[in-house]
């Protein structure tokens, strides 16, 4: 699995996804903010059984079902899409790697990571100004 572009020796990310978009009318990049401005970065892990939980949706969903109105608890729904720890474990590590310690779980899965770093290192993490 993989980060980006990086490579090391322990478990990284699989299928990291990077998107590049144009800023919406009416907003503009008029200027590089300086590289020591603060920044948070939020980076979604992906969950698991995203299937399964179709499944048990349509099933709650679906009267005459034996599921119906059974809905799953916010801590079942948690632990059911809960990222593979191995890939939390990667984030965690990458960042820690790259100097970035002010990081925090924003969600009780794992599945949101939140790291405050500069603008340069952002840059530097995520390859840069294009």
């Amino acid at each position: 699995p993989q980060v980006g572009g990086f490579a090391s020796s322990f478990a990284l990310v699989e299928d990291a996804v990077f998107r590049e978009f144009a800023p919406p009318s009416p907003w503009a990049i008029v200027e590089h903010s300086h590289p020591a401005t603060q920044i948070e970065l939020v980076f979604a892990v992906r969950q698991q059984n995203i299937e399964i939980l179709h499944e048990v949706l349509m099933n709650v969903s679906t009267p005459h079902h034996d599921k119906y109105g059974k809905h799953l608890s916010n801590q079942a729904l948690h632990t059911l899409i809960a990222p593979k720890v191995k890939d939390i474990n990667a984030v965690l590590e990458y960042l820690d790697a790259q100097g970035i310690f002010n990081v925090t779980k924003l969600s009780p899965n794992g599945d949101l990571i939140q790291a405050t770093t500069t603008i340069g290192k952002a840059e530097m993490l995520l390859g840069g100004v294009r």
